[in-house]
């Protein structure tokens, strides 16, 4: 079993042909679609998280936003248009995988696609809108001054030791970016190193008030104590620890404007 994670973000132009690709049932490839899928309703979510066997996806108790920004590699900002209810109520989905092989990350968000249309009914389209977002550029020292091994092995991994301590494995920066915008931060985040390759590193610094909002306020409350007088704030982390750059902006990024959706029908 294998837990899903968003690890990149996708070009601009990239995903609005996407998007308007998908919201016509036109998809330019192979549009897979799950073989059978229960969707029951859970009370409150409860976090982040689809797990990914040889043949089933499952999610405990997921909110169709969560499941909004994680299929279309969005950060909660980018979506607009999605009804209080998306985010408060929270659903089981168990979907039975098609045969033919463990499908990658690509055709699981397509499928995952395709069951919001036929079971919340999603109509959408995409804007280019101006939003504050962070960049992920090179630091002040130059390509000389990156702190980052690259990886020259198969496969990558992202584990955590707490909220703001963080080993990665095999990461591109659009990968990383995507785990800031995903995990840590309240705005998209764009990678502009320019950097292509796969890199190991740690990354640890003390949180603030306003990182990791999946994370219960006890959680963030202990991650903020425990590295109040030892480690560094992200910012400073990530020029000191990687080499890197993380700034503050606003720039056009895409916009999934949800047209309707309803509560998912039944099994």
């Amino acid at each position: 079993m294998k837990l899903l994670m968003v690890l990149a973000a996708v070009p601009a132009a990239l995903l609005a042909q996407t998007l308007e690709g998908t919201s016509q049932g036109t998809l330019v490839s192979a549009n897979p679609e799950f073989e059978v899928v229960s969707i029951k309703p859970t009370g409150q979510p409860g976090g982040l998280g689809l797990n990914v066997t040889a043949g089933e996806l499952r999610a405990r108790s997921i909110s169709l936003a969560d499941l909004t920004a994680f299929t279309f590699k969005l950060h909660p900002t980018q979506v607009s248009g999605l009804p209080g209810w998306a985010e408060t109520e929270g659903y089981e989905i168990v979907a039975k995988l098609p045969p033919g092989g463990e499908p990658d990350d690509v055709q699981i968000r397509t499928m995952l696609v395709n069951l919001m249309q036929s079971r919340f009914g999603l109509s959408f389209h995409t804007e280019k809108r101006e939003l504050s977002v962070y960049t992920v550029s090179i630091g002040k020292n130059g390509p000389a001054g990156i702190k980052m091994v690259k990886n020259t092995t198969n496969g990558q991994r992202v584990g955590a030791q707490g909220l703001g301590r963080t080993l990665f494995s095999g990461i591109t920066m659009a990968d990383f970016a995507g785990q800031l915008q995903l995990r840590v931060l309240d705005r998209p985040v764009i990678d502009r190193t320019g950097l292509t390759d796969r890199y190991d590193f740690t990354l640890n610094w003390r949180p603030d008030e306003f990182q990791f909002p999946r994370a219960s306020l006890a959680q963030r409350a202990a991650a903020i104590a425990a590295g109040a007088d030892a480690l560094p704030d992200l910012f400073t982390a990530v020029q000191e620890q990687l080499g890197l750059k993380l700034d503050g902006t606003k720039a056009p990024v895409d916009v999934l404007v949800i047209d309707k959706v309803s509560r998912p029908s039944e099994n």
